[in-house]
């Protein structure tokens, strides 16, 4: 999934003070909803990187005092 980019840059022609309201920029509306959904996915990602790395270094730890007890 590809990081989701802002609709408003630097030169863009509708640039206010308050132009990143949802309310008032529809565009920038989109914009949060696809962020948000964007960052639940890469959250569950990573607590998923997160569990099997865990895994395996509990895995690791075991095989190792496994060898050493031997």
């Amino acid at each position: 999934m590809a990081k989701v980019k802002p609709p408003c840059r630097p030169n863009c022609p509708r640039r206010c003070p308050g132009c990143h309201n949802p309310e008032n920029c529809p565009d920038w509306k989109t914009y949060l909803q696809r962020k948000s959904a964007f960052d639940s996915t890469m959250a569950a990602v990573r607590a998923e990187r997160d569990m099997m790395h865990d895994y395996g270094a509990t895995r690791y730890q075991n095989l190792k005092g496994r060898i050493q007890d031997a």
